[in-house]
């Protein structure tokens, strides 16, 4: 043969065509996938691969071809048959980099065969040489996105898929057509729509709240799985009997899925023997968003609760002695959720128990619990009922007929009492993670320069010597709080009144995890900034430099996150729609031509000044606030 293999495969396009036509097409087919098998015998191979322009490259030059020979492909031997790995060998060899070794070393690639052994991988211009080689054998055997080859030995067939990188949604749709050949490529010669399954159900697992919002932004309906106290209300609001709400958990589970609906038994504790469920909505003007909560008042959540469990524990009324509760909220999933943990003192025997029961008063849907959410939905009803516990009387008692009863004040006069016990009331203690505790003090997004409960200041409480300061009252937090708010200025760390004044501050118990998770955080930096200064030996500059780098991180996503939510808010759809009005209108301008003006014609230079003046008007009023 005239030309060597490596000329064929560098040439300009139109050189290869012509060799092809002269060659003739299949001898050097067959050629090409015995190359591409030696080339994933030397290389890692993957399932993808990017051509560039830049890997269009001539081989270096030597003074003896490695690949000149007198001989035609149709006579080359076969490549010897690479030895199979066992399941060990694979497991050691996964992850690990590839080592370049020499070429008297892989007597057993076709790489070498081919290109004799003076071939390095461990050589720059010899690893170009095959990018080279790579690059052109893809542009030779590539169709759409793929190339697709088969195996000498064991005619098993290949496919590389080039994948380009997209960095918007308008780009991946451009470029989207090696998604389906993917599909394709996976399905083998089964089912395209059954690999495509297989794969949804991949992303579903791994990238859920991704899969979720393409449905939502392609118009899928996509069901959200009710709550217990939701399925709970809507049966109560309904009246639905135990056998209608069998019909009606049947036709939901059949329409909508078996996770769509809670259990029965999680739900039973929303319903018969517990308080009425109220459901509400509250939507903030501002954003659009809709905020849909249940509540339940506490004073009548925990006198039935109370009554069951002493009636099922066989508990006589005259034995409590003490009782306090344990109260907070945090955000979980999608929802904030807030309840109690109570406490009953018992002395029964000349024995003292603790007993405890947990309750759940309300939850509201929301992506970030804040004071404007929460004081707008659920925080009227569970404040009024927090205050009734924490200031009436506790009564429980065991009539003749053997029911119990409770009640926070006055137990009704025609009961026929059997026994009766009496707390003087309920102590209410608050837990929660940091962000709560400011945010029911008032104190929401405060600055660290204030301490939480006392009122030294930052510069203060860091020196280890410094005096205890002064525990805060929560009467004087209130007037603070209301100066604050009604100044529409934070005072002190404060932004609004706390929301409750019936509960002393001492009680407020401190988040301790939150605290430990600190210090450890900062002694973690403080070991880290060792390690840089006396391992690493990094100058400061660059330690600042780094320490700026994660910050401007942090700050892009926060940025992101905010702009993605202002885009779906109310104020935020209207700029999109204001946007493409400007879009469309300066599309129907340049469509209709540039304006001319006549140099002695006033009219239409005021026809021209009033519409570049109405323009800018037009930018200013609907996007200079934006």
């Amino acid at each position: 043969m005239d030309r060597t293999l490596l000329d064929v495969f560098f040439d300009a396009e139109d050189d290869v065509q012509a060799l092809l036509k002269s060659k003739g097409v299949e001898g050097l087919e067959a050629q090409v996938e015995t190359v591409l098998t030696g080339l994933s015998q030397t290389t890692s191979t993957t399932t993808t691969t990017t051509t560039t322009t830049e890997a269009r490259k001539q081989p270096p030059e030597t003074a003896d071809d490695p690949m000149e020979t007198d001989e035609s492909f149709e006579d080359m031997e076969s490549p010897p048959k690479r030895p199979r790995l066992d399941g060990q060998q694979r497991r050691t060899q996964v992850g690990v980099p590839i080592t370049p070794v020499a070429a008297a070393s892989q007597s057993d690639s076709v790489i070498t065969h081919y290109l004799g052994e003076e071939y390095d991988p461990g050589n720059e211009q010899h690893v170009k040489m095959i990018d080279g080689l790579l690059d052109e054998i893809v542009r030779l055997r590539e169709v759409g996105n793929t190339t697709t080859y088969m195996t000498p030995k064991g005619h098993k067939k290949i496919s590389l898929i080039r994948v380009p990188t997209a960095m918007s949604d308008n780009s991946f749709s451009n470029t989207s057509n090696w998604v389906d050949e993917a599909v394709e490529a996976n399905s083998g010669k089964g089912d395209a729509s059954s690999s495509a399954k297989r794969i949804a159900m991949h992303l579903t697992k791994n990238y859920r709240d991704s899969v979720i919002d393409a449905l939502k932004q392609r118009n899928v309906p996509v069901a959200k799985p009710m709550s217990e106290a939701g399925f709970a209300a809507m049966m109560s609001e309904c009246g639905a009997t135990g056998e209608c709400e069998k019909v009606i958990r049947k036709f939901l589970n059949d329409h909508m899925g078996k996770g769509f609906i809670p259990p029965k038994y999680a739900t039973n504790v929303h319903c018969e023997g517990h308080a009425k469920v109220n459901v509400g909505e509250w939507k903030d003007e501002d954003t659009g968003i809709a905020y849909p909560y249940i509540e339940k008042k506490p004073d009548e959540e925990i006198c039935r609760q109370v009554a069951r469990y002493f009636k099922g524990k066989g508990i006589c009324p005259n034995a409590m002695k003490k009782s306090w509760q344990v109260v907070g909220g945090d955000k979980g999933g999608d929802a904030f959720q807030f309840g109690t943990q109570i406490f009953f003192e018992i002395e029964e025997n000349n024995k003292t128990l603790v007993h405890s029961m947990e309750l759940s008063f309300c939850e509201v849907e929301c992506n970030k619990d804040t004071h404007e959410v929460i004081s707008n939905t659920i925080l009227p009803t569970l404040s009024e009922g927090l205050k009734r516990c924490s200031t009436k009387m506790f009564h429980i008692c065991k009539d003749k007929s053997g029911e119990y009863h409770c009640s926070f004040g006055a137990m009704p006069s025609d009961l026929d009492v059997e026994a009766q016990g009496s707390v003087q009331k309920i102590e209410i203690y608050v837990t929660g993670d940091l962000a709560f505790h400011a945010m029911a003090l008032g104190r929401e997004g405060m600055s660290g320069n204030w301490c939480l409960l006392c009122n030294l200041m930052k510069s203060q409480y860091e020196n280890i010597n410094h005096t205890d300061g002064v525990m805060l009252d929560i009467l004087d937090m209130f007037k603070k709080g209301k100066a604050a708010r009604e100044a529409k200025k934070a005072n002190e760390g404060f932004k609004y009144e706390p929301w409750w004044d019936f509960i002393p501050l001492h009680h407020y118990m401190v988040p301790l995890l939150h605290c430990l998770i600190g210090v450890g955080n900062d002694l973690l930096a403080s070991f880290l900034d060792w390690v840089n200064e006396e391992i690493e030996c990094w100058d400061q500059q660059e330690v600042r430099t780094r320490s700026l780098i994660t910050t401007a991180e942090h700050k892009i996503v926060d940025e992101i996150a905010l702009r993605d939510e202002y885009d779906e808010s109310k104020n935020g759809k209207e700029l999109k729609s204001k946007k493409g009005v400007m879009n469309r209108r300066k599309k129907a301008i340049e469509a209709v031509g540039a304006l001319v003006v006549v140099s002695d014609s006033s009219r239409n230079q005021d026809v021209t000044d009033k519409l570049l003046e109405q323009c800018e008007e037009f930018l200013d009023d609907e996007l200079g606030g934006n």
